[in-house]
């Protein structure tokens, strides 16, 4: 079991619910097969075809990797509020801990 957070409201048991339970499974997963490590804080919605991505990566690349899901069959829309946090070039570690 991965631990990237899923959030799908309430799951009622109808059509809608299983949509978007199924289209959040198959991005976590495609995210998962990237990078697990990268991608494991992160939070992935779904309604109706719009996913949203929102938590912290360590790199603009890793960010664009992750919008990346945006080619997972089902995906509408992507709203990515991933945030890349400023890098202190004197600090010798990385400025959060994923």
């Amino acid at each position: 079991m991965t631990s990237i957070q899923r959030k799908v409201g309430s799951v009622s048991g109808n059509a809608k619910s299983r949509w978007n339970g199924d289209l959040q499974t198959r991005v976590t997963d495609y995210l998962i097969d990237r990078d697990e490590h990268a991608f494991r804080s992160l939070q992935v919605e779904t309604d109706q075809g719009t996913v949203t991505l929102t938590g912290l990566v360590r790199s603009y690349y890793e960010k664009q990797v992750a919008g990346s899901c945006v080619n997972v069959s089902g995906v509408l829309n992507l709203i990515n509020n991933l945030t890349v946090p400023e890098w202190d070039e004197d600090a010798s570690e990385f400025p959060f801990k994923l």
